[in-house]
This record gives C-alpha cells, sequence and structure tokens, in this order.
C-alpha cells in the first residue's frame, strides 16, 4: 500500500473500513507526518494526539461485526474556530479571555459521528478575519512551495496542511 497521507479520501476511508489499515496505525501516521509538516509550516496551534490516540484506539477495539461508519479512522484538524468535545479554540490569538467551552460544533460531531478522527487545531489569521496567513500571536503559516512566503487565507494552517501531507 502507498504511504497512508498519498491515498485520496476515498481510498483511505475504504481501506480502513476493509479493515486493510487499523485507525490506530492511521492516527500514528497521520499525527507524526502532520508533526513534521508543522515544524516546516506552522500549521497546527495544537494537537490532541492523547485524545486522537484514545478515540482510534476504540474504534479499532469497539468493531463487533458492525459496519463501520463512512469515515471510520479517517484523520482530520479542524480550523481553530470549532469547538470541539476536548478543544476550546482560540481563533488564532492568545487572548486569554477567547479560551472559553462552548457546545461542540455540529461540524465536528458529525464527523466524529462519522467515524473521524481530529488530531488537533489549524492555524488561521487572528479571530478568522484577515487573508494573509499572518499571525503575531501563534506564527505565520508558510507555503509548502516557498518558505518565504505566507500561505493566505483566513484557513491558512488547513490550506498549508492539506497542500503538504
Amino acid at each position: 500500500m502507498a504511504d497512508l497521507w498519498d491515498l485520496s479520501l476515498v481510498e483511505l476511508a475504504r481501506a480502513l473500513r476493509a479493515g486493510e489499515v487499523g485507525a490506530r496505525e492511521t492516527c500514528e501516521t497521520f499525527l507524526a507526518r502532520a508533526a513534521d509538516v508543522h515544524e516546516r509550516l506552522n500549521c497546527f496551534v495544537e494537537f490532541d494526539r492523547a485524545g486522537a490516540r484514545e478515540l482510534a484506539a476504540g474504534l479499532d477495539s469497539g468493531d463487533s461485526g458492525r459496519p463501520r461508519a463512512a469515515l471510520h479512522g479517517v484523520p482530520f484538524g479542524a480550523k481553530d474556530i470549532f469547538v470541539g468535545e476536548a478543544v476550546a479554540p482560540t481563533a488564532g490569538t492568545r487572548h486569554m479571555g477567547l479560551r472559553m467551552r462552548a457546545r461542540s460544533a455540529k461540524v465536528i460531531d458529525a464527523l466524529r459521528r462519522s467515524g473521524a478522527v481530529p488530531l488537533g487545531q489549524l492555524n488561521l489569521d487572528p479571530w478568522g478575519y484577515a487573508a494573509t496567513g499572518s499571525n503575531a500571536d501563534l506564527g505565520d503559516t508558510r507555503t509548502p512551495w516557498d518558505l518565504d512566503r505566507l500561505t493566505g487565507g483566513s484557513s491558512s494552517g488547513a490550506a498549508a496542511a492539506v497542500a503538504d501531507i
């Protein structure tokens, strides 16, 4: 099998549902790849390694002959404006008053119900407001093709991660 990150979403989801690869193996592979990419591009704000590993292990051990969900074990990163089960977003800023818990975002809940595994929060312009990829608080997000340039867009971390992972 090709490197897991070289597979399309459809190919990866099919391999996971068929049991050709486990959720734990996929989680570890993508956590390692994401950390390497982040080191160069600054595309993540933070990783939830423990949460991702726990969820992936539960997916692998919870199979009791039932059909697997559509995104069983597929890893994803969320823009750092979405609240998750264990995540309070920063919205791209270190403003201390922002990190408060609220109800989990419907999109994150839907992804988790479909079996997807959240790896962490992706960098963005402060408050998701601008379109440059520049962030004085959390660091600029670099483009994979020229590290001297910024990715651009308020979803700069997502763009950089998808382009290089």
